[in-house]
């Protein structure tokens, strides 16, 4: 998966051109959505779901900040990511172009 970047974004992207305004905004509401959407998962899964897949953090550095074993971040990822609907390789990779923004 593609190293995410660690900086989530606190205000709506200015856009420059005038042509992709509305896809900016769109791809923004659609991370807000995502977010929200992890706010709704119970603490283990969305501990480990935000800070893999919003924040970044490697699965190694995930285990170290909540002083659990690299399996368990694995496994409470999986979950996650399966009750967002975001299931397998394609589901991560959808993330990966959710929160690329």
């Amino acid at each position: 998966m593609a190293r995410i970047n660690r900086e989530l974004p606190l205000t709506k992207p200015t856009v420059t051109n005038g042509g992709g305004g509305s896809a900016a905004k769109g791809k923004y509401e659609t991370f807000q959505a995502l977010v929200m959407q992890a706010l709704q998962l119970r603490k283990t899964h969305r501990e480990v779901f935000i800070l893999c897949d919003i924040r970044g953090y490697s699965v190694a550095e995930t285990a170290s900040i909540l002083e659990i074993n690299e399996d368990s971040v694995l496994r409470r990822l999986a979950q996650a990511r399966s009750e967002m609907g975001f299931d397998g390789e394609a589901g991560a990779n959808a993330i990966t172009e959710i929160v690329d923004i």
